[in-house]
C-alpha cells in the first residue's frame, strides 16, 4: 500500500496541476507554455506551480487608482 501511495500521490498532484494551469487565465512569472514545460520535472514542477505560479496577485505591483479600469469607468 505504501509503495502504491508513493506513485499515486505525485501522479495525482501532477494531473491536478496540469488541469489547473490549463484553466487559469492569468499566471505569474512566466507564460503558460513555460509552466507546462516545468511540469515535466516530476515532483518539483507541481510544487513550483502551487508556490509561485498559482496566484499572480502576490507579484503585482501597487498601482494608483488611475490604473484601475473600474475606477476610471465610474468617473
Amino acid at each position: 500500500m505504501t509503495r502504491f501511495l508513493l506513485y499515486a500521490i505525485p501522479v495525482a498532484l501532477h494531473i491536478f496541476v496540469l488541469f489547473e494551469i490549463a484553466q487559469t487565465k492569468i499566471v505569474a512569472l512566466m507564460p503558460k507554455w513555460a509552466w507546462f514545460l516545468i511540469q515535466v520535472v516530476p515532483v518539483i514542477g507541481p510544487i513550483l506551480w502551487l508556490v509561485a505560479g498559482k496566484n499572480p496577485r502576490k507579484f503585482k505591483r501597487d498601482s494608483g487608482p488611475d490604473d484601475d479600469l473600474d475606477f476610471l469607468i465610474g468617473l
